[in-house]
């Protein structure tokens, strides 16, 4: 994942760091280098980076996986699988299978890990930094194949049907098509910047297109509409700065969160999916902005959900954004999705980004449910449910 961290007001503009590959990653390797000597100066095992963990079961048709990045360029990404009804407590924490990837396959799933997907019995990790998909049987997780993108930074991925997907990009101008059944690259949707988030609507695609301060293609702040029984782009609207995440309510309608990039203001737009046009732009107060991320709806989507430091929300029909997190921040909330099914709010904990990071388990009202241990710098939940 690519976290822009930041806290924008009017009068000071930007303060914080960003931790990518397109900007310097000084301040997190200072942190790193002094958690690094506090571990070799104690005995603690909370402060090391080693996962104590016991041989995988093989059975994954019943829980959530959890993504771990893995620290950017000198880590390597990690799977860990939570099951709400056999995790065991631990220390206070419930504890995951850990590196189940590298324990049965015998191969580490590279770095890093961006993003999972599940689809018609296959399980498809998006490896960005090691410029592939590795495919895998979710039900086992054993490896079945791989999705080579030479010279590419993939972000997420998106089944069209069960022949083809779309995959976003970092740093090559386009979307890729990716041959779902010979799994391979079979073309690419030209498009200039980086592409991020994206979802199904009816024939077509939305696909967000963003930059960043230092990114010098052409090409604005849009939300592209694809028609996917042409791999064509046939419409754009133009967004305000950092467009990331999408959902769709229940009124048909697309919402995307929109982060501000480096130093403008974040908003959360609201819009017509059919003409193409902003209804309502909600921008976020000056004074309340903590690196909004994450954009998800409940299973009626009838309310949006946020990171925004700690978890926010926005009923559809709110006139005004209230940008407080009704659930507190920990140390450094990262990643977060909602369970189908249940509604339970799932909400990763990167921690200090060098040890094992904690996943807690919120009800919609806010009330917790129990935490579980995963690995370093948790960034994604994909629930694997019979």
């Amino acid at each position: 994942m690519i976290r822009t961290e930041m806290k924008y007001t009017a009068s000071e503009g930007q303060k914080g760091t960003t931790s990518s590959k397109l900007f310097s990653h000084v301040r997190r390797l200072a942190i790193i280098a002094g958690i690094l000597a506090t571990t070799l100066a104690c005995n603690d095992p909370e402060d090391a980076l080693v996962e104590n963990y016991k041989p995988p079961s093989g059975n994954y048709t019943n829980g959530v996986f959890v993504l771990n990045e893995g620290n950017f360029d000198w880590g390597v990404g990690t799977l860990s699988f939570f099951s709400p009804e056999k995790s065991p407590w631990i220390d206070g924490h419930r504890e995951t299978e850990s590196k189940i990837f590298r324990q049965i396959n015998d191969s580490e799933l590279g770095n890093v890990s961006q993003s999972m997907t599940i689809y018609k019995g296959k399980g498809y990790i998006v490896i960005n930094n090691s410029e592939r998909v590795i495919v895998t049987d979710p039900g086992t997780i054993k490896w079945t194949g791989t999705i080579e993108v030479p010279g590419g930074s993939p972000r997420y991925l998106l089944p069209i049907n069960t022949k083809k997907a779309y995959l976003t990009e970092l740093y090559v101008d386009c979307v890729w098509i990716v041959d779902l059944e010979n799994e391979k690259i079979s073309g690419k949707i030209p498009v200039s910047g980086w592409t991020e988030g994206l979802i199904l609507f009816e024939n077509y695609a939305l696909v967000t297109k963003k930059r960043t301060t230092k990114d010098k293609r052409e090409g604005g702040e849009v939300l592209l509409k694809i028609d996917t029984r042409t791999d064509e782009v046939v419409d754009s609207v133009a967004l305000p700065k950092g467009p990331s995440s999408i959902v769709m309510d229940q009124r048909r309608k697309a919402w995307v969160l929109c982060d501000g990039g480096l130093q403008d203001q974040p908003n959360l737009v609201r819009l017509n999916p059919f003409t193409m046009k902003v209804e309502k732009t909600f921008p976020f107060p000056n004074e309340a902005v903590i690196a909004p991320g994450n954009l998800r709806s409940n299973e009626t989507a009838d309310t949006l959900y946020f990171l925004n430091g700690g978890v926010c929300r926005h009923p559809i029909d709110a006139p005004e954004l209230n940008p407080n997190a009704y659930i507190p921040q920990r140390e450094k909330f990262y990643a977060m999705d909602i369970e189908p099914g249940t509604g339970l709010i799932y909400v990763g904990d990167a921690l200090d980004y060098l040890r094992r990071g904690i996943a807690y388990r919120f009800r919609p009202n806010g009330h917790p449910v129990d935490s579980f241990r995963v690995g370093v710098i948790p960034t994604g939940f994909t629930f694997n449910q019979p």
